[in-house]
């Protein structure tokens, strides 16, 4: 089996991605690597590679995100806009 995770290298994306390894299954990724930052969220508006990465999945688990109590209380609307604008871009390749 396939699958894409976006926002793997967070706390619940690195956990969720170790059984399908351990089975022998091919895990693709999407993520920046800046989990701190509003910024974890940016790769995932790279519609060419998300197309690409989600047709060639079987299974796409969307975790990608600006998190952190810090970035939603300086930039709450920014933060929900991208959150939102991710995930319905996630929809859409899906």
């Amino acid at each position: 089996m396939r699958y894409l995770i976006t926002g793997r290298a967070g706390c619940i994306g690195s956990h969720l991605a170790e059984s399908p390894l351990e089975a022998g299954d091919q895990v693709s990724v999407i993520d920046d690597l800046s989990t701190d930052s509003i910024r974890n969220i940016d790769s995932i508006f790279n519609k060419p590679l998300l197309s690409e990465l989600v047709d060639d999945s079987d299974c796409v688990i969307h975790l990608a995100a600006a998190v952190g109590v810090k970035l939603i209380v300086e930039s709450p609307v920014r933060t929900i806009t991208l959150n939102v604008e991710g995930t319905s871009l996630a929809l859409d390749a899906a």
